[in-house]
């Protein structure tokens, strides 16, 4: 993809979440709590599906179970790959939970948590930023994960280039149920094309610097410039044959209220 192509698609999506067409002003009510009154029920964090699977043991029927109990966000589907996508009352928010299934097994093996905020507050009374925030967890195929490599360097850049083509080939996958479904599904499109182009930055990044891929390992993980985010950090880590990575830009996962994974 060109890089023209991938400006259309990030101002596409940004120009998506920019539009509030409403803003709310909640009322209050005055008078004395009685014994018998519930507490507010809390929304459930946005990233309940992706931590809920468990890649391996989780099957599809699990997965859509989930989703079921998210009736406002979008459902998108193949025949391995399950899709939940949600967009805040404002538009200024998108975020989607993605799993691959093993086609034989029918077991998560692969499954991804994007969000997109237009309107992240740094402080109490800072200005507001945009910040995006994207998770992967990964059982690794044996010619990755088991490969003999000349040091944990090149480990790191092959698992990276596999999560890359992995993710591009699961979104593919949901073909026309995205690409020629209604501008709602499509959106999971866009936002695909902005994960993709950053998981090919990251690959691009460490390609050819041993150093860099040992940052991306780090506790600090690797940090880089991005030019519609700002700054951003990439860290991923490995487990036996599961891979867990995660790309954070503009403001840190920390400021987005804590309902974000670690």
């Amino acid at each position: 993809m060109g890089s023209q192509e991938v400006k259309v698609a990030t101002g596409w999506i940004v120009g998506l979440l920019a539009l509030a067409t409403v803003w709310g002003l909640g009322g209050c009510q005055e008078g004395e709590q009685t014994s018998d009154a519930k507490p507010p029920v809390a929304e459930p964090r946005l990233s309940d599906i992706y931590t809920a699977t468990a890649t391996g043991r989780s099957n599809s029927l699990d997965v859509l179970e989930m989703v079921k109990q998210r009736p406002d966000e979008l459902l998108s589907q193949s025949d391995s790959v399950v899709a939940s996508q949600g967009e805040d009352k404002k538009g200024l928010k998108l975020w989607f939970t993605m799993v691959a299934f093993d086609e034989h097994s029918m077991k998560a093996a692969r499954k991804y948590f994007f969000l997109v905020d237009e309107n992240v507050k740094k402080a109490w009374f800072g200005k507001s930023k945009q910040g995006m925030v994207f998770h992967c967890q990964a059982v690794l195929p044996a010619d990755v994960g088991q490969k003999a490599y000349e040091d944990e360097n090149a480990k790191t850049r092959a698992i990276v280039g596999y999560v890359q083509k992995a993710f591009a080939a699961d979104v593919d996958g949901l073909g026309e149920d995205v690409a020629a479904g209604a501008p709602d599904a499509r959106r999971l499109g866009v936002s695909g094309l902005m994960v993709n182009q950053a998981l090919r930055d990251v690959v691009t990044r460490i390609g050819g610097s041993p150093v860099l891929a040992g940052r991306l390992s780090s506790p600090q993980g690797l940090e880089f410039d991005h030019p519609n985010f700002e700054k951003g950090t990439a860290r991923i880590s490995v487990q036996g044959d599961t891979a867990n990575l995660s790309i954070e830009m503009g403001v840190p996962a920390a400021q987005y209220g804590g309902f974000l994974l670690p």
